[in-house]
This record gives structure tokens, C-alpha cells and sequence, in this order.
């Protein structure tokens, strides 16, 4: 989702959020005892970098399935930007899956899109391509290169995370 944007060759961040996260897996997190199944919610609340005024909520409905070294997921997700002038919705599913090549270090494919619900700015895409993912004990960095399939070229992925 894009807030508003730097005139073109002006400096600029890409850093373009920050917020609050909280996540709730339903089912334990201990390797012992936990179902090859686990569903997560999550829900969020970000202040965006370049419009101070606007705030981005944002819910998941997360599935992972676990079986050997195979680890699927699904993610259905919903943001929206609002703020005193105008307001934004999309939805954003996404799939993947990934093979554990070594400990804790995961290749796949995903397929990602972002949906709009109304007029109001952004544009609709969907992007397919090669992902990874590394963690160790509560960080986690993940990265994705989505080669466009719908209304987009390209588009690359970074996130990192530390469980509390």
C-alpha cells in the first residue's frame, strides 16, 4: 500500500511503516507437541513514514502445515489506510512452500497479490516467484523476488522479526 510519495529523483527512504504487531498461533510452538496444522491470527497497527496523519491497520489469517522437511502456508490478509482526507482498502492473499535445505534454512515459491476494494489509489497485482527463510531461536529474516504475473514487473520482499 502506498502512502504518498517523493517527487521523482528527490531522496527518499523505502522504509515506509512502523507500527505495533501482535500475532496468536492456536497451537503450541513446541517441535514435540505440535500438530503438523497451525493456524495464526494477526493484527497490526502502523503509522505510515511519509503521511504522519494516516494510520494502516491490518488482519491475517495465517496456515501452516508441517510434514518432514516440507512446510506449506497460506495467508490471507486485509490493510487499509485511513486518515482525515481519504481512505484505502486491499486484500492481500498469498501461498508458498519450501523445502528445508539445512537447519532452520528454508527455498520455495510463492505467490503473492494485493487486491484492491475501492477507488480510492493503488492499483491490483499478483506476483509469482523464489522465496527463503532463516531462523534461529526467536529471529527470523525472510526474503522473496516475485516475478509479476498481473499488472506489476517485479517486486522484492524483505522482512525481519524477533518473537517476544
Amino acid at each position: 500500500m502506498w502512502a504518498k510519495t517523493a517527487a521523482p529523483g528527490s531522496a527518499f527512504t523505502a522504509f515506509n511503516s512502523y507500527g505495533v504487531e501482535l500475532r496468536y498461533r492456536m497451537v503450541t510452538q513446541d517441535p514435540e507437541d505440535a500438530p503438523p496444522f497451525a493456524p495464526l491470527v494477526r493484527v497490526a497497527v502502523k503509522r505510515l513514514v511519509l503521511d504522519r496523519e494516516a494510520l494502516q491497520p491490518e488482519a491475517d489469517i495465517v496456515g501452516s502445515y508441517q510434514t518432514g522437511i516440507v512446510h506449506a502456508l497460506f495467508d490471507l490478509g486485509f490493510d487499509g489506510q485511513i486518515s482525515q482526507d481519504a481512505h484505502h482498502f486491499e486484500v492481500k492473499p498469498g501461498a508458498g512452500v519450501s523445502i528445508e535445505v539445512v537447519d532452520q534454512l528454508r527455498f520455495g515459491a510463492e505467490a503473492f497479490a494485493e487486491i484492491k476494494l475501492d477507488d480510492n489509489g493503488g492499483s491490483t497485482w499478483a506476483t509469482i516467484g523464489p522465496n527463503m527463510a532463516w531462523s534461529h531461536g526467536r529471529t527470523w529474516i525472510s526474503a522473496a523476488f516475485g516475478i509479476g504475473v498481473y499488472n506489476i514487473k517485479d517486486t522484492g520482499r524483505l522482512q525481519w522479526g524477533i518473537a517476544f
